[in-house]
């Protein structure tokens, strides 16, 4: 007996008695194994296809994957976890079966929907920046990897951003600094000086430097008078 399917084994004939021969069948793939005899070198003329399907899902070989592994305040992104036998084929499992969790406070993420056999999606976003792990379980053992994704502060919200003057009085002596504090929709400092920021007064009297960018989403300029 044999079997053209790559990873599948025939095992041993064992002889029954009254002509009747059996051997052992198994496959580490999946798929039509189409199982073909001889007998002293001549074909069986008959066959028979076993349809070989994916066995349980396995958390260690389960697999998580992200869309990507850096966003945005302002943006979300996908995990999706692949579900796996014993041999790594893809198979189906239950939704509930299925969690994904983030390491850090104020990331989030939603609810696990199926999106096709075996895989399962949910939509992270995040108001806080900086680095968070994403991981996933099955039925509560750990998927074969986790995944590191980064954070960053969205679109700088005028709304949320911040003014301040080192002093509210000014002498013709003094100097006074005036700075601006760019943050994002959820209140996190720009990291990044790419904004045009200008600074004025309404008095005839008073000078401002040109503004300067000190990182990280501050910007200053000195009034004298």
């Amino acid at each position: 007996l044999s079997s053209p399917l790559t990873g599948s084994s025939i095992g041993a004939l064992t002889a029954q008695g009254a002509g009747l021969y059996t051997a052992t069948l198994t496959s580490t793939a999946v798929g039509d194994a189409e199982i073909t005899g001889t007998v002293n070198g001549n074909a069986i003329v008959d066959g028979v296809t076993i349809v070989i399907a994916p066995g349980a899902p396995v958390a260690s070989q389960s697999v998580l994957t992200v869309t990507a592994n850096s966003f945005t305040t302002d943006e979300t992104i996908t995990a999706r976890v692949d579900l796996k036998d014993a041999y790594g084929n893809q198979t189906s499992g239950t939704t509930d079966a299925v969690a994904i969790s983030s390491s850090r406070i104020g990331t989030t993420v939603g609810d696990i929907t199926a999106e096709s056999a075996g895989s399962y999606v949910a939509t992270i976003s995040s108001s806080v920046i900086g680095t968070t792990d994403i991981t996933a379980t099955l039925s509560g053992d750990g998927v074969s990897n986790s995944e590191t994704v980064t954070v960053n502060p969205g679109t700088a919200i005028l709304a949320n951003s911040m003014v301040s003057v080192s002093s509210t009085t000014l002498s013709t002596d003094d100097v006074v600094t005036v700075s601006v504090q760019l943050k994002d929709v959820d209140g996190n400092d720009m990291p990044n000086d790419t904004e045009t920021v200008v600074i004025s007064t309404s008095s005839d009297d008073a000078t401002l430097t040109p503004v300067v960018s000190r990182g990280g989403g501050l910007y200053e300029a000195e009034l004298s008078s």
